[in-house]
């Protein structure tokens, strides 16, 4: 997305300047602050980190899921279709799913409430 390297998993999720840019907002959103890690590094983290099935948790997962999804989505537009999307509208986009998914589960009407803004 970025073309300044090949892109394998760990470039084009976590390495990739665009990439990682989408990722450090997300994390930011979430009130995570810290640097971005490479695919397993990342993995490894939330495996560490992001344990049980609190809110807390619950909205992280969506996020790097959706994230992952939505990047994934980007680089198949610009590779397929000559189509580019803007890293806002990606953000956006992912916390807009993020909050109609987890409107669906009661328990994380307050975590998604405390998120209710955009990076």
């Amino acid at each position: 997305m970025c073309q300044e390297d090949d892109e394998d998993i760990d470039h084009l999720f976590f390495d990739c300047s665009f990439s990682a840019s989408v990722w450090t907002k997300l994390l930011a959103w979430q009130g995570i602050h810290r640097h971005v890690l490479k695919w397993n590094e990342e993995v490894q983290w939330a495996i560490t980190h992001m344990k049980g099935r609190n809110s807390v948790v619950q909205v992280y997962r969506m996020t790097l899921v959706g994230t992952i999804y939505c990047l994934w989505m980007e680089c198949n537009c610009r590779i397929f279709q000559n189509k580019q999307t803007s890293e806002e509208r990606i953000i956006r986009r992912i916390i807009r799913d993020v909050h109609g998914r987890g409107s669906q589960h009661a328990r994380l009407s307050g975590r998604l409430q405390q998120l209710n803004v955009y990076p």
